[in-house]
């Protein structure tokens, strides 16, 4: 439909022009010196050719206006859309981790800041000229499409006992150099008129982003000594495998992963006020990321991966003596369903603490304030509104 749409107003154009020509040199030259644009002369054409006087302009008024109003609702799927975007970043580490919680407030509301102020850059820098900011957005367009070509050819080379998978890539391919072809020529033709600005910018974002990332490992591989010494540890007796105690003080543990990270929480919950807590709970959210929301088959593998994880857990902590037990979720914002899990289970165990651990650097930066996850943070706000104790354990990690 889009297509035939498009088609049809260049269609209109060409015709126009050549009737302007003819017939209508004085609309011709109106356009030129008042930049009106083409939608709104085609619309004028058709509205004084089929209707009378009063009706044409106001048919005319009406046409203009509703473009303008869908423009609006493009721009708020937008503002909806660009924060989702960059949680899914956050959880693949592209951008500051604090943006994958979309029910805070702080990551919805700066998300919607960015983009909004970003329009505002990208109008000011072009002093709103129409014609400079298609070209900028063209070409993000087709890098975008290219991009999305490009892997979609590969995905469905790795496919090749599917039996359709020679006609996917072939259209992907031919898709891909389609794509890549109009992007090269928009850059080549359009570099003096504003494309230099658009290659300028998005190299740079994408330049930060490859930084944040390469920061988030260098950060896992200082958090591989901690996953050597505990995440491999092992106690040796039989596990206590009496159910929790509602009634009994009771230790509520968020984990992710079976990490060094989370026994470490664990211990230090335990060394936290010695001979009280007399459970252990244990709470993790699979998070429904890019890297995972590609079928029902991804889903169900991460929930095993939870669940497994979430089980070692609890066999350590059985074999510590502590009667134990977990619980999970799948869902798409940390916060959001920490916060109900958390008080499922202070409902269950009344005289529960939920203890969380968070990365302390030897040397404070003011990028690790700003690229570090706020989850403990955000999550322990709400669960002080909720009447839920919360306790943040630090985990130092010393620099290399």
């Amino acid at each position: 439909s889009l297509a035939i749409t498009a088609g049809g107003l260049m269609v209109a154009y060409l015709l126009f022009e050549l009737d302007l020509k003819e017939h209508h040199t004085t609309l011709l030259e109106q356009k030129e010196h008042t930049g009106r644009t083409m939608n709104d002369l085609l619309t004028e054409w058709f509205a004084v050719g089929a209707l009378p006087g009063p009706l044409a302009q106001i048919f005319r008024w009406i046409t203009v206006l509703s473009e303008a109003t869908l423009l609006l609702v493009a721009a708020q799927a937008g503002f909806i859309g660009g924060p989702k975007c960059l949680a899914n970043m956050a959880h693949d580490s592209w951008v500051p981790h604090w943006f994958g919680s979309l029910s805070e407030r702080l990551a919805s509301h700066n998300g919607i800041l960015l983009i909004g102020l970003s329009s505002v850059a990208a109008l000011w820098a072009n002093s709103g000229r129409v014609s400079s900011l298609i070209v900028m957005y063209s070409i993000n367009v087709f890098l975008t499409f290219s991009l999305s070509m490009i892997g979609m050819t590969l995905h469905w080379r790795q496919h090749q006992d599917d039996p359709v998978w020679k006609k996917r890539v072939a259209l992907f391919a031919f898709g891909s150099v389609l794509c890549v072809s109009i992007l090269g020529v928009t850059i080549t033709f359009k570099f003096a008129e504003g494309a230099w600005k658009t290659v300028f910018v998005t190299g740079i974002i994408t330049g930060l982003a490859l930084i944040i990332h390469r920061y988030y490992d260098y950060v896992r591989t200082r958090l591989k000594n901690l996953d050597e010494s505990l995440g491999t540890i092992e106690v040796q007796g039989e596990p206590n495998e009496t159910p929790p105690d509602p009634n009994a003080h009771t230790a509520v543990i968020l984990v992710g992963g079976y990490s060094g990270l989370g026994v470490h929480t664990l211990l230090n919950a335990v060394r936290f006020v010695p001979n009280h807590f007399k459970n252990m709970i244990f709470i993790s959210v699979g998070v429904v990321d890019s890297g995972n929301f590609k079928g029902i088959d991804e889903v169900d593998r991460l929930k095993k991966h939870i669940e497994d994880s979430l089980g070692r857990y609890v066999d350590l902590a059985q074999r510590l003596n502590f009667p134990s037990t977990s619980y999970m979720a799948i869902g798409t914002d940390v916060v959001d369903e920490l916060e109900h899990l958390c008080r499922v289970v202070h409902r269950d165990f009344p005289k529960s603490v939920v203890f969380a651990g968070q990365l302390v650097f030897q040397r404070e930066t003011w990028y690790g304030a700003i690229l570090h996850n706020q989850t403990a943070y955000s999550l322990q706000r709400r669960l002080q509104w909720d009447g839920v104790p919360m306790v943040i354990l630090p985990t130092r990690v010393r620099e290399g």
